[in-house]
């Protein structure tokens, strides 16, 4: 018996025994690490919409806050995001709003 043929025979063994390769479990487990993070990161930026600084708000935090002492800085920061995410929250709000709305009107034919 030469060494292909214990191989296929040890194939159907381990086959018979329902043993795996350890080369298809170690892509089977990375392939299922892979979607349960995509599908926690997707819940994640769906559940929590958060706003994004832009560049524009980066400078108007440094104009703002330039010449000032460090907890100035911060108080002035932490009002500023405050304020852009009550911002933002609002528009989701509205936004929400006026598709209920519609979704409204659809149904009762108005």
């Amino acid at each position: 018996m030469n060494k292909c043929d214990k191989a296929v025979q040890y194939g159907k063994i381990y086959k018979l025994l329902g043993i795996r390769s350890q080369k298809k479990e170690g892509m089977m487990k990375k392939f299922f690490v892979i979607v349960i993070a995509g599908i926690f990161l997707s819940l994640s930026l769906v559940a929590a919409p958060v706003y994004a600084e832009n560049v524009f708000d980066k400078i108007g935090d440094w104009w703002a806050t330039r010449g000032k002492s460090d907890m100035e800085k911060n108080m002035i920061l932490t009002q500023r995001k405050a304020a852009r995410a009550a911002k933002e929250a609002e528009k989701e709000m509205n936004k929400t709003g006026k598709e209920m709305n519609k979704q409204f009107d659809k149904a009762f034919g108005k």
